[in-house]
């Protein structure tokens, strides 16, 4: 079985998405935040933010237009 630690990273485009996050309030007030990502892909990114964010975090909602890509997530990287 494949396994991968979603408390790291796999990519320089994720460490940007992540970022971002510092300029929404949310992040900084005592209430919890939601998450939308789009493009959910194998999950990696969502999966990192739940790990990480758990404290602050009320949801995360993911949309991606390919099915197999969330099968795939499902299947080897516990999405």
């Amino acid at each position: 079985m494949l396994a991968y630690n979603h408390d790291e990273l796999c990519n320089e485009y994720q460490s940007y998405m992540i970022s971002a996050l510092g300029l929404n309030e949310g992040m900084y007030s005592k209430d919890k935040i939601r998450i939308l990502v789009l493009g959910t892909g194998a999950g990696l990114l969502p999966m990192f933010l739940k790990s990480q964010l758990r404290d602050v975090l009320t949801e995360i909602v993911t949309v991606d237009i390919s099915e197999e890509m969330v099968k795939l997530g499902k299947e080897y990287f516990g999405f």
